[in-house]
């Protein structure tokens, strides 16, 4: 009866500690007094229970407000002197070095000390290593990244990662590398580095670094499409599957051990003290990453009850187990790995106790139950799930379990005392890899591919997690027949297309440019493509290309480049790659697509009984060989949108245009940066509404911020995308509708805020009553 009690209480804490961190903002400011009033009116054991609830959201609370605690204090960027330590392997990417800094000092020490800071650094000439201690002078500022619907969340993964600030190097005279490499991360990149001159630069290769010492940087990117779509990514990720293995391993040595030395104390003693030694030192190998911290405190759980001979069932040890990964770091509630390995073991623990047929039956039984109770969280945090894992699995595990991974770690060991038999060993085993891989595309090539499947709503999501229970029960429960078809929405889901009259439009978050998707029942149109960054890569390779892919969108019917310049039509050839292109539509002289046609009126089209038309220009300036932008109009019966960022302050003469212009919502002219000819343009439309397509406004004085303000006084509603995310509307029949930004939507406590920023010249100020909640509405018309 106790240990079910404190069972319970366990699991209170664990779902206190992560409500608290997954919650958005906007709810748990609400639901926090809620925790604070509840353990006062319960009464008996219920009033222990939601104590344990409330405790840990109030622990999970003030952790995050002590790691808030630790950003730097502008937003704008700010020029510190830092000392510090490269605490893993650098990143290398044309020309550019990214890594993650140990700050030990800061100078002036004025405001808070992060505890990492993510760097970045352009600088050919300049080498850096892991475990280098350095001092260099750095802009820093606090973690911000895109806030889409789809998309690589950058501030959840440096949240999990610690970084407290993310910087880059202003002044390469400063930068002094203070002392050599050394430490375990040095140990990781020399180590790393061995491996890969005997076994050769073959992705294979590539594999095997990463599985011994963590060091995925030379995977390419055709290695990780075939993981992803094989559903063997975590065999690559050094986690539970491999520390335990090596644990097993080591408790094995050490009872062979003990048998065959006089060693004082009980077998299980040594064995349990070698496993844990070898879990340890696989987990060092890899840099202690936080995945193999969650595998590292799971088995010292185990070894703990062992060591003091407690019996503590499988269930109290995972919740335990959980309880202190989360203690020790809350953060990990944020990873997908941390939900991926701890049901991953409750599935396998739930799965064994219910076996009665042959080993192999068992572990068929037990792979299928992976794969199905997987796939909720896969589909909610990858967008699909993949049909060839559940066979690419049951072949390569056990080759991973059994061989790779052991002799692996054998051909590390071999390294520095015998370097021709661990060349021989490690060269076999990249060769093993590289057909493992082949095997994997083959999978592929069957049609066994990623399967994206619509963002899982929470019916879906309480259907599948039922049929997942339905598929534990023991073969003949009555109902048990049912999983199947509870799974069907899930694994097959489609999004959602408006109806005929109606459109979707989504303006993503792309930074320092703009893109944006319509959607009406059977076409969809992409009007722009986001900014073009240096190395060939874009900001569509991480906003605009994974919504369209989560869509299920394989044709794109209109791409439309209102304006030749990178802010617009960066991403353009890596949107043809990847998908197929009907219609372009761009201004002339337009060189990523060779087929593009010219947006001069009367160009227009209707799909789904939704209009799309070209408006032409006026008398303005226009670039050699016809206008240097394209507006496009989209309307319904109830509302029209104006896509106007194409326009320029150059581009004054069109505002003469006798055409009608009325448009309920607008993309404003240059991201915010044209307020001349944005604010005539909104008051011959006569617009409610305003996009302004624009990054994080960096500066006090930068310029969408001073449009923004100046449309709000004319008394429009703006939705600046730096500060609030991605931003959807709908057009229909009747009218139209536009909601919040997405940061608003689903921003945690640690992602960086969605209001304008406040700028304090002077850090002393211990006081700024404009930061402490004043709406921002309130401020801005203070400045009309």
């Amino acid at each position: 009866m106790f240990a079910s009690r404190s069972s319970a209480l366990i699991a209170m804490l664990l779902a206190g500690i992560l409500l608290a961190m997954l919650l958005p903002e906007r709810l748990l400011v609400w639901t926090l007094p809620l925790f604070v009033a509840l353990p006062l009116l319960a009464a008996g054991g219920a009033g222990t229970l939601i104590a344990g609830l409330a405790a840990g959201v109030l622990f999970a609370l003030a952790w995050q407000g002590w790691v808030l605690d630790q950003r730097p204090d502008m937003t704008a960027g700010t020029d510190r002197v830092v000392t510090g330590t490269v605490v893993d392997l650098p990143e290398t990417e044309r020309g550019r070095q990214r890594f993650r800094l140990r700050v030990h000092a800061m100078e002036p020490a004025i405001g808070p000390q992060p505890r990492h800071i993510r760097v970045s650094i352009h600088d050919r000439g300049m080498r850096v290593r892991a475990g280098e201690k350095w001092r260099m002078r750095l802009r820093i500022q606090r973690p911000r990244g895109f806030m889409n619907p789809v998309g690589f969340d950058y501030e959840r993964w440096l949240a999990t990662r610690h970084v407290d600030a993310t910087g880059y190097r202003i002044d390469p005279h400063t930068a002094r590398r203070l002392a050599p490499p050394q430490g375990l991360h040095h140990r990781r990149a020399a180590l790393s580095g061995r491996i890969a001159d005997m076994a050769g630069d073959s992705q294979g290769a590539a594999v095997l670094r990463g599985l011994i010492t963590g060091d995925r940087r030379a995977f390419s990117d055709a290695t990780w499409e075939t993981l992803r779509a094989t559903g063997t990514t975590h065999l690559v990720a050094i986690s539970g599957l491999h520390i335990g293995l090596v644990a097993g391993l080591g408790l094995l040595g050490g009872r062979l051990l003990w048998r065959g030395a006089p060693l004082p104390g009980p077998r299980h003693f040594t064995a349990t003290v070698a496993g844990a030694v070898a879990a340890a030192g696989y987990a060092a190998l890899a840099g202690f990453s936080i995945p193999t911290q969650r595998a590292l405190i799971m088995f010292g759980v185990v070894a703990m009850a062992s060591l003091l001979a407690r019996r503590v069932s499988p269930s109290r040890g995972l919740l335990v187990a959980a309880l202190l990964v989360l203690t020790l770091d809350p953060a990990a509630a944020l990873a997908p790995g941390f939900w991926l390995s701890f049901t991953a073991v409750a599935l396998i623990l739930c799965l064994a106790r219910t076996g009665t047929e042959s080993m192999i039956g068992g572990l068929i039984r037990i792979q299928v139950g992976l794969t199905l109770g997987l796939a909720p969280l896969t589909a909610a945090f990858f967008g699909g799930w993949s049909p060839g894992g559940l066979i690419a699995n049951l072949l390569v595990i056990p080759v991973f379990s059994m061989l790779i991974v052991p002799a692996a770690l054998i051909g590390a060991a071999l390294t520095p005392i015998a370097p021709v038999p661990a060349q021989w060993l490690l060269t076999a085993l990249a060769r093993a890899i590289d057909g493992l891989l082949s095997l994997g595309r083959g999978l592929v090539d069957l049609g066994l591919d990623f399967q994206t499947v619509a963002p899982p709503t929470l019916a879906v999501m309480m259907a599948a997690l039922t049929a997942v229970s339905l598929y534990l029960l023991p073969a003949g429960t009555p109902g048990r027949w049912l999983m199947a078809p509870l799974l069907v929405p899930l694994l097959l889901g489609k999004t959602e297309v408006p109806a005929p009259g109606k459109a979707s439009i989504t303006w993503l978050e792309v930074g320092a440019g703009s893109a944006a998707v319509i959607q009406t029942q059977s076409t969809v149109t992409v009007v722009d493509t986001g900014p073009g960054w240096s190395g060939g890569r874009s900001a569509a390779d991480l906003t605009l290309i994974p919504y369209l892919q989560e869509r299920g969108i394989d044709t794109i019917d209109h791409l439309v480049i209102t304006r030749d310049d990178s802010a617009h039509r960066g991403g353009s050839i890596a949107l043809r790659e990847q998908f197929s292109l009907g219609r372009v539509h761009a201004p002339p002289g337009f060189g990523a697509v060779s087929f593009a046609a010219s947006c001069r009126s009367p160009r227009e089209w209707t799909a789904d009984g939704v209009r799309f038309r070209f408006i032409s220009p006026g008398y303005g300036s226009p670039a050699p060989g016809g206008a240097s932008y394209c507006l496009l109009s989209v309307e319904t019966g109830g509302g029209r949108i104006l896509f106007a960022g194409g326009l320029r302050e150059s581009d004054q003469g069109f505002l003469h245009h006798r055409a009608p212009l009325a448009a309920d919502i607008m993309e404003v002219p240059h991201h915010g940066r044209a307020p001349e000819i944005t604010e005539r343009l909104m008051n011959l439309a006569n617009s409610a509404h305003g996009i302004i397509s624009a990054g994080y406004p960096r500066q006090d004085d930068d310029q969408s911020l001073n449009t923004m303000t100046a449309l709000q006084c004319r008394g429009a509603t703006v939705h600046h995308l730096g500060l609030k995310g991605a931003i959807q509307a709908q057009l229909t029949p009747e009218g139209f509708a536009i909601q919040r930004g997405e940061r608003f939507r689903r921003a945690r406590l640690l992602n960086a805020g969605s209001r304008r920023p406040d700028f304090r010249p002077d850090p002393n100020i211990p006081y700024d009553p404009a930061s402490l909640g004043m709406p921002t509405a309130t401020r801005e018309k203070d400045s009309c």
